[in-house]
């Protein structure tokens, strides 16, 4: 658990975490889920996995293909992570 005033793990750079915090997400439906899912995979070099994850999103919600920054904003009101997931999606390969 990071301390209540601290950046979340990926943004600190603390990217083992971030990847324990992602793996405890169990929906497969939630889009910011999917997007942790997605970056822990990336992190780890797991492509298919990192594939897979990106089509199961852009499957739910194809607006995530075209302009994932905009549906971050739509979900995210600070915009330093929006900023930061952004690129590291784009990345990963949206």
């Amino acid at each position: 658990m990071t301390a209540r005033n601290s950046p979340p793990p990926a943004l600190d750079d603390d990217f083992p975490e971030a990847c324990d915090q992602a793996d405890q997400v169990t929906s497969g439906t939630f889009p910011l889920g999917l997007v942790a899912h997605v970056l822990a995979a990336a992190y780890r070099g797991d492509r298919e996995k990192t594939a897979r994850n990106l089509a199961q999103l852009f499957a739910l919600q194809p607006r995530w293909r075209d302009n994932p920054r905009a549906e971050l904003e739509k979900l995210l009101p600070d915009s330093t992570i929006v900023q930061r997931l952004a690129n590291d999606l784009a990345a990963a390969g949206t």
